[in-house]
């Protein structure tokens, strides 16, 4: 997973390059890659350290601020699942503008913890996703980047040869989740919004990012759109012409898809999937 993530980083699968840039990273002039080398070689010395002690391998493997639960160990599996991650951070700037090379990481190790749910049923998954996504949504992370983040790991597997499972089936229930209050037409108006009255979005796709936290709000996953809100309108980033229109773009979004007890349409019970969160079994 180390080298694969080294890989993404250079753009190529070329051995040399790789030993060149595990050896020397600094000489190779790509923004990050020094401290993934240095991640890297600390968990593999960990490894080492640590030896074969009979227990399953857990995201501490991958990141130590992670936590204890557990990830697949297949090498394939691994790789596939660190290429979605890269993928999505790259159709996403987003991620790096505010997370840098730690949500790099941090995308990597959830990756490797959802690939454990392809074989569950699709409540199973689901439950679990659920409660990953709520806990990335209160720091800034809306569930729709857990969409795309589920559809990267469907296309990696599906290309290096394995069955994604439950995946695209929880992709989507988190989309109808999401449609009856901010469909994926509402999320594009919002962005025709930021394009027209925003002179200098801070990250792209800050329409879509600004509905899709409101989406959150309005399906009761999290509380308050002040996670994503906070960070486009900080004066360090964004100008206060700039920051009153993208607040203006999160009421028009809220107006546009009525309230939590007026959505567009009646969600029974069953379509909500059961929102209910709490720490599932493995996961810390």
């Amino acid at each position: 997973m180390g080298v694969e993530r080294v890989a993404c980083l250079l753009g190529t699968e070329d051995p040399a390059a790789l030993r060149a840039a595990i050896l020397e990273p600094e000489a190779a002039g790509v923004v990050h890659l020094p401290v993934v080398v240095e991640q890297v070689l600390d968990r593999v010395d960990v490894g080492l350290l640590t030896g074969d002690d009979g227990r399953p391998p857990t995201v501490a493997s991958i990141n130590a601020e992670a936590g204890v639960h557990h990830v697949v160990s297949e090498a394939g599996l691994l790789r596939a699942g660190t290429r979605a991650a890269h993928a999505t951070m790259l159709a996403h700037p987003y991620y790096e503008l505010r997370y840098g090379a730690r949500g790099l990481t941090w995308a990597v190790g959830d990756s490797s913890w959802l690939l454990g749910h392809t074989e569950l049923t699709t409540a199973q998954a689901l439950h679990q996703v659920l409660w990953l996504s709520r806990l990335l949504a209160v720091r800034g992370m809306p569930s729709w980047l857990m969409e795309q983040h589920l559809d990267s790991l469907t296309q990696h597997l599906e290309e290096a040869g394995y069955d994604p499972g439950v995946l695209p089936e929880v992709a989507q229930a988190l989309r109808d989740q999401r449609a009856p209050f901010v469909d994926d037409a509402l999320m594009a108006d919002a962005a025709s919004w930021v394009a027209d009255a925003v002179e200098a979005p801070p990250a792209p796709q800050a329409g879509w990012l600004v509905a899709a936290a409101e989406a959150d709000v309005l399906t009761g996953l999290i509380s308050s759109s002040t996670p994503v809100l906070e960070w486009f309108t900080d004066p360090v980033r964004t100008s206060a012409h700039d920051a009153a229109a993208l607040r203006d773009i999160g009421r028009k979004v809220l107006d546009a898809a009525g309230s939590p007890h007026q959505p567009r349409r009646i969600v029974s019970p069953e379509e909500r999937h059961d929102w209910a969160y709490w720490p599932p079994a493995g996961r810390t």
